[in-house]
């Protein structure tokens, strides 16, 4: 046992001790001082392919603008018909709201205008009778073969049916006005595409409570086929802007993608410039006039990547000044 001891104290501990020293020195060598890492590259901004140029930030949007979808009151949502990304015709229910009361009332509007109906039916049948019956007294001579009493108590019932008879006309078009009216309000519980398009964005779900007055759409939608690019020009380049100019767009985050554009109109109302930070502060002297162009497609055919709402960077052919 203390010979063990010896060989412990005179070899095991002089190794461990050396082990620990290596490994100290390990991990202060390379483990301390990790190796840097490669540098990343940036992508370099997209270049203008025109010699002059007017250059601006573009945002892709439909060409039908981007739509926002409400309903005229308030309601539950009973049935969502559509997702982000459905294409849609125009006039097709896209979403539909409770309206179990209002189709009830236009089950009772229906059968009110079925009785007038009838009855304004009856009231022309006796109409006809009453002038049928003034018509054949009217041939006979007066005094002999008919009073004059009797003569004039079938003139007066034939004035009663046509007054009778008017009066269920003004009731019949009563009741189809009220039955009108319930299926207005039906269509009012039912939010329709106004185009045909794409939806872009869906904010209503099963159960949900719609308002009318209110900050968020219940749907938005828009046309995507073909893209326009929203183009802002500042203020002080719009003396060398020329309608009809040729344009080209490039993506902000592949410089080397870049897509035709095709003039479209210019809205002649300068703004202010609205790409701000977002301070109550900031006052901004800087004002924008909007350029519409439309994406051209590809010549392979295949859709360019964008999306609406993305931002692009557009150069704009200038005449040389």
């Amino acid at each position: 046992m203390v010979f063990r001891t010896v060989l412990l104290k005179r070899f095991a501990l002089p190794i461990l001790a050396v082990l620990g020293l290596g490994l100290g020195l390990y991990f202060a060598a390379v483990l301390a001082n990790p190796s840097e890492p490669p540098p990343q590259q940036l992508g370099l901004p997209p270049e203008s392919p025109y010699t002059h140029t007017v250059s601006g930030s573009g945002l892709v949007e439909a060409n039908t603008r981007n739509i926002a979808l409400g309903v005229p009151t308030g309601g539950l949502v009973s049935d969502v018909r559509v997702t982000e990304g459905d294409e849609v015709a125009a006039g097709d229910v896209l979403v539909r709201l409770d309206d179990r009361a209002l189709q009830a009332d236009r089950a009772v509007q229906e059968q009110n205008v079925a009785l007038v109906g009838a009855q304004r039916t009856e009231a022309e049948v006796h109409r006809a009778d009453a002038y049928d019956q003034l018509h054949r007294a009217e041939r006979l001579k007066a005094g002999l073969s008919v009073s004059e009493d009797r003569l004039a108590r079938l003139r007066f019932s034939a004035q009663s049916a046509d007054t009778a008879l008017a009066s269920m006309k003004a009731q019949q078009a009563l009741a189809e006005a009220r039955l009108a009216a319930a299926q207005v309000a039906i269509n009012e519980r039912l939010i329709t595409a106004p185009v045909a398009g794409r939806i872009l964005k869906v904010n209503v779900t099963l159960g949900a409570y719609i308002a009318p007055q209110t900050n968020t759409a219940a749907l938005v939608l828009g046309n995507d086929d073909p893209l326009y690019v929203r183009v802002s020009v500042d203020e002080n380049d719009l003396w060398r802007l020329q309608p009809g100019a040729k344009a080209t767009g490039a993506l902000r985050s592949h410089a080397a993608i870049g897509f035709p554009l095709t003039f479209v109109r210019i809205e002649p109302y300068v703004i202010p410039k609205t790409s701000l930070t977002g301070s109550l502060s900031e006052r901004v002297d800087t004002r924008t006039m909007d350029v519409l162009f439309k994406v051209e497609p590809s010549p392979d055919g295949r859709a360019w990547p964008l999306y609406i709402g993305q931002q692009v960077d557009v150069f704009i052919h200038a005449p040389k000044t």
